[in-house]
């Protein structure tokens, strides 16, 4: 049975694991999907030019279908929710994803207002701590998955965060 790469996010970061890990993955042992909820790409250093006549719209708007691929399944849908305990992902649709191995490549949204100083302190101390360095444990995370030592190293072994 094939092994799951699921890439959540098919902007510039999840379209470049895509492309390569198609090429590096054997397709005979491993399937990869992508998801995305919008179908175009913007290539935001382009717009820069856009004023000047240098580039169009058509230079900086792509389909992302585009930029996926072949042998790489490209599934265009909003995310609901990643439900990490199981491996799965569940889209709006309702339709459901499972995976061995998750690529979280969703870029960012800015809201600055959408934490307390407090919270947002302690999610930076989190990141820190246990996603950037890979280190286990620390009493003080938000996350209690990140208050298991073993725990904590199974998940983060099992997704990945890039982009943004």
């Amino acid at each position: 049975m094939k092994k799951k790469l699921l890439i959540l996010g098919a902007g510039t970061a999840g379209t470049i694991m895509a492309n390569r890990l198609r090429k590096k993955l054997p397709a005979d042992e491993w399937k990869i999907a992508i998801v995305d909820q919008y179908p175009k790409h913007y290539c935001q250093p382009g717009f820069l030019f856009m004023p000047f006549g240098i580039y169009s719209e058509k230079n900086v708007i792509k389909p992302k279908r585009k930029f996926i691929p072949q042998g790489v399944h490209y599934i265009e849908s909003e995310i609901d929710r990643i439900e990490a305990e199981r491996n799965r992902v569940l889209l709006r649709s309702g339709k459901q994803l499972d995976y061995d191995l998750l690529i979280i490549a969703t870029g960012v949204k800015t809201a600055p207002d959408a934490f307390s100083i407090s919270t947002r302190s302690k999610v930076l101390r989190c990141c820190r701590t246990h996603c950037a360095t890979g280190m286990a444990a620390n009493s003080s995370c938000i996350s209690p998955r990140c208050r298991s030592n073993a725990r904590s190293r199974r998940w983060n072994s099992r997704f990945w965060q890039i982009g943004g």
